[in-house]
């Protein structure tokens, strides 16, 4: 019996390990990267209402005050989180810049295509769903950015 609480126990407690003194540029990066990953994981599966800092501090295995030293609410994380993976989506879609021709008619091709490779995308489909379960006063502005962004 003691060995199934022990090991029930271990499951929950954070896995990192605490140190002293001011953590490297890189361990901060990767934290931030965790953090967002868990956050959209937690987003994706549960929705914006449903979801909570808590359920991503779990998934995140990190405490309150290190989820809330990045992020003052679930709004902000939100939005931290859609802007993160547009960036990711941006930096992919950059890759095939070199697939661009050098008329108006092949540059328009290939901006058709790639908007209709990322619309039909699994991802970015399940962010959009996502984005209908925010608030509107959340989603509206995230919704105009990818706009924005499409057009320039």
């Amino acid at each position: 019996m003691k060995v199934a609480r022990k090991a029930a126990s271990a499951a929950h407690r954070p896995r990192r390990v605490v140190k002293l003194g001011r953590p490297s540029l890189a361990s901060v990066k990767q934290l931030d990267r965790e953090i967002l990953d868990a956050a959209a994981s937690v987003f994706l599966a549960k929705g914006y209402g449903a979801a909570s800092m808590d359920a991503v501090t779990q998934a995140a295995r990190i405490s309150k005050p290190t989820l809330y030293s990045r992020y003052r609410n679930k709004a902000d994380l939100f939005r931290s989180v859609v802007e993160d993976r547009r960036s990711q989506w941006a930096v992919a879609a950059a890759r095939t810049n070199w697939m661009l021709g050098d008329t108006l008619e092949q540059r328009l091709r290939h901006y058709v295509a790639s908007v209709f490779t990322w619309a039909t995308s699994a991802d970015v489909r399940a962010f959009d769903a996502l984005l209908q379960t925010a608030p509107e006063e959340i989603a509206r502005p995230l919704q105009k950015s990818r706009h924005d962004h499409m057009i320039k």
